[in-house]
């Protein structure tokens, strides 16, 4: 099984967005599957040194991975789409 941990910045944003903790782990779990198929290859090398980002709805996540451990840890997570502006409110 893989392990998708973060830093106390990362995880304090991740707890705040309803459901946006379990989104990043599932597709974190699936791009650790699919490093972990890569590497498999004959003739294949993956290099995962440094950091990576992927887009979970209108959050970027960086992240590194570690395929020795099964295990990716969230370093960032920046909201990259704008929340709408709330409707104006009715002149009385």
């Amino acid at each position: 099984m893989y392990l998708v941990n973060a830093t106390p910045t990362a995880a304090k944003v991740l707890v705040k967005v309803p459901g946006l903790r379990t989104r990043v782990a599932e597709v974190l779990h699936g791009i650790l599957a699919t490093a972990e198929e890569i590497r498999r290859l004959p003739g294949r090398t993956l290099d995962l040194r440094g950091r990576l980002l992927v887009q979970v709805g209108d959050y970027t996540i960086s992240y590194v991975l570690d395929l020795d451990h099964r295990t990716a840890k969230v370093l960032f997570v920046e909201l990259t789409r704008p929340t709408p502006n709330p409707p104006a409110r009715p002149q009385t």
